[in-house]
């Protein structure tokens, strides 16, 4: 039967048509072209905006539970989210106390997805102080860059200072300065992420990111191929205890002009090149280390490395990869060994099943993993996104499991002497939980506010 011409020729319009927008669709991905940017926007509102709540929230473990019980598949456990490994929580939150006797005194700080709070907790759990602010209290809705609405919703790291003051950030839009009573006292629109730190002069360093394009990496960086868009290049912008801005390092300057420039060949066609998401102040260091006083500790969860950067000279001093996957919160320890919470990457749905967190110290000469804790059967710890680890004076180890609401300390020999679940649940069942961005144990002789 002879095919008639204009059927034949619609026909092949449509094939040239699906071909084009299948190349398109491809062009979209790997240069970065328009939608990719909107995607992502829309990817990240459906998976990370929980059943219409606002800020930061993530499945409990008692919800993969559920539906493993009712014997569900792939497709329903992806409708649900982050599921992979969560351990029930428990049902109305507070704190456990295992063993006192082993429990490093202070009170806790965190900051919580459920709203823009920071709160001073006993370990007894009770709240000892509170500071609130929101966004619009700070800066206008329309910000002169581009970020995301649940950005706005939660305080992403804190600092309490002796006198009640809070240092703080609104992750990718900036960071400001609050009194006790959260009254604001000073606040800069730069973009601020993830972490900063505070020097013992007052100073303050904080992780900060601009998007470089495609043309000006070019002319500035000979031999560095970026993707069509450009790229977010992290830096690190050092300010004073006002927030006036000091100098500013750009990470991709620091590896260009350093002897790890090589490295950059595996990262350039990323847009988001590095996620650094942790800084560490090296002020003092009391053994043998690689990293020397005065520079920077930073971790990179895109390239799964820590970096140090000699501040004088703006530049990678030191590397260090391949031992870890979607790292956070690289610090240097006393005695010259670094501590971090490896994520492992991925959650159980992903094909290698890497469905633990561990945290490490490792001693970064010889690279040997010195002491380590990853949980166990019966105390699940997995945090696939985020989570935060701080050495305590008495030698303990105080972890933040984020994706689960839950900050433990743990002895040095694995045992769990401390546990915090944040109480603020919502979704059916309660089945959501509230993430913690990261919590810091501060010894009460460091907060004298508390006693006037």
């Amino acid at each position: 039967m002879r095919i008639p011409a204009r059927l034949t020729l619609v026909a092949g319009a449509c094939l040239a048509l699906l071909s084009l927008v299948f190349s398109y669709g491809v062009a979209v991905g790997r240069l970065q072209l328009f939608p990719y940017a909107e995607i992502r926007a829309l990817r990240r509102l459906v998976f990370q905006s929980h059943d219409g709540q606002y800020g930061r929230w993530y499945k409990t473990r008692e919800a993969k539970d559920l539906v493993s019980r009712k014997g569900g598949g792939l497709a329903e456990l992806s409708a649900l989210g982050y599921l992979g490994g969560y351990e029930p929580a428990q049902e109305t939150g507070g704190a456990i106390m295992y063993d006192r006797s082993r429990v490093s005194d202070g009170l806790t700080l965190f900051s919580s997805g459920h709203a823009p709070v920071a709160y001073l907790i006993s370990l007894d759990g009770e709240v000892v102080h509170k500071w609130e602010i929101h966004f619009e209290e700070l800066w206008s809705r329309d910000l002169p860059f581009k970020t995301s609405d649940e950005h706005k919703q939660f305080i992403r790291r804190a600092h309490v200072f002796p006198n009640g003051d809070l240092l703080a950030v609104f992750e990718y839009i900036g960071i400001f300065k609050l009194d006790r009573d959260s009254n604001v006292l000073w606040k800069i629109q730069n973009q601020s992420h993830h972490d900063f730190a505070v020097a013992s002069d007052g100073s303050i360093v904080t992780l900060i990111r601009r998007h470089l394009t495609r043309k000006e990496l070019e002319r500035r960086y000979p031999g560095f191929e970026p993707p069509y868009n450009g790229i977010l290049d992290d830096q690190v912008a050092i300010l004073d205890s006002c927030g006036v801005e000091l100098k500013k390092i750009s990470l991709l300057e620091a590896f260009y002009r350093s002897e790890y420039a090589p490295f950059l060949s595996s990262m350039q066609s990323r847009e988001d090149l590095f996620h650094a998401n942790s800084v560490d102040i090296v002020e003092r260091c009391h053994g043998q280390s690689a990293i020397a006083v005065g520079e920077i500790l930073i971790s990179l969860r895109k390239p799964n490395a820590i970096v140090s950067v000699d501040i004088e000279v703006g530049r990678v001093s030191w590397m260090l990869s391949g031992m870890w996957i979607g790292q956070h919160q690289a610090q240097l320890l006393g005695n010259g060994n670094i501590l971090l919470l490896d994520n492992r990457g991925g959650n159980k749905q992903t094909p290698l099943k890497l469905d633990h967190s561990e945290v490490i110290e490792i001693d970064p000469l010889t690279q040997e993993v010195v002491w380590r804790y990853a949980g166990s059967d019966e105390s699940p710890f997995f945090t696939h996104q985020l989570g935060y680890v701080q050495r305590l004076p008495n030698g303990n180890t105080l972890v933040t499991e984020s994706t689960q609401g839950r900050i433990f300390e743990v002895t040095t020999d694995g045992r769990k002497v401390w546990e915090y679940s944040s109480p603020h649940r919502a979704g059916d069942d309660s089945g959501l939980i509230a993430t913690v961005m990261g919590a810091q144990r501060v010894g009460t002789e460091d907060l004298g506010f508390l006693e006037r």
